[in-house]
This record gives C-alpha cells, structure tokens and sequence, in this order.
C-alpha cells in the first residue's frame, strides 16, 4: 500500500472527512441520514496530525473521543471513501494540539448529534451551543473545537477546507 502521507506536512494538521461505510452494523443508516438531513458528501470527519512518529486520527466514535494511529482508526476499518483536507484559515497550531490533548477521552455527544444538529439542519435554527460545555463531542464538534470555527452546520465546517487527497 502507498502512504498517502508521504507528501504531507508533520507540521500541520488536517481534517479528514468519511462517507460510504463497509460493515452490516444495524447504525450504518445513520451514515445515509446525517448525509441527507445535513446536505453534506461525507457523514464523518475527524483531524488528522502527526504525533510520536505516525499520523493519528482523533475520531468521535460512540466510544467517545478516541485518537489512534490512522491504520488502526475506526474511520480506516469502517469508510471505503475518504478526503485529507487542509485548512483555508488560519489558526494557531499548538493551541490546536492543545485541544486535541484536552478531549481525548471524551464522551460521544449523541443528543448534540441526534437532536441538536439535526433541529438545525432541519430548521435552520440552532437551539444549543456551537461547541457543547466540554464533556461530550460528536465527531463534526470534535472539528469544529479544535480548529476554533465558529460555525455550526457540518456543510459551513466542511466549507472551510480544501480537499487535498481523495481516495476514491
């Protein structure tokens, strides 16, 4: 297999987005539902960056906010199609991977994600907070935090990348 990351910077960091799962999990209709509901391509994202030697991937899972090496990801063993995209605003990189650190461990925001984002999507009018108090994170929260947006609708976040590499 080719490392998709060899041309990457170590030094930056990076938003990957995920659609199209591969397993017979009774949940993979959620996938279809958040695409719908939210008009958006990919129904998962997380942040990819290097860290330890290896590129990592700090994914919301229903585990809760969980960082492990791309490879090993849920996101990898799950999506059959995914993107590496690359900020198009600047952002201050080490308060970035400060914030990686502080939720890693975190629980799986599902009232955010079932709930809260789909009221917006649905409505257009957001009845919580952009970025929850800080306990649990759904995976476009987990984007949203650590590059410091301040937009809350998956398509607004996703409009603030640029695709750099598509796997399929």
């Amino acid at each position: 297999m080719t490392d998709v990351f060899y041309n990457l910077d170590k030094n930056k960091i990076y938003k990957m987005s995920f659609t199209k799962g591969i397993t017979m999990n009774p949940l993979t209709w959620l996938g279809g539902a958040i695409r719908l509901i939210a008009n958006i391509e990919y129904n998962h994202t997380g942040v990819l960056y290097f860290m330890e030697g290896k590129w990592k991937l700090q994914e919301a899972i229903g585990d809760g906010v969980i960082s492990k090496a791309f490879y090993d990801s849920n996101a990898y063993k799950y999506y059959t199609e995914w993107t590496i995209e690359e900020a198009s605003f600047s952002f201050i990189h080490e308060k970035a991977i400060s914030r990686i650190h502080s939720i890693e461990g975190k629980k799986y925001d599902f009232k955010g994600l079932l709930f809260y984002q789909a009221y917006l999507n649905i409505f257009n009018k957001w009845l919580g907070k952009a970025v929850n108090d800080g306990d649990k994170y759904y995976c476009y929260e987990t984007v949203q935090y650590i590059f410091g947006l301040d937009v809350k609708k998956p398509k607004d976040i996703n409009s603030k990348f640029i695709t750099i590499y598509k796997n399929k």
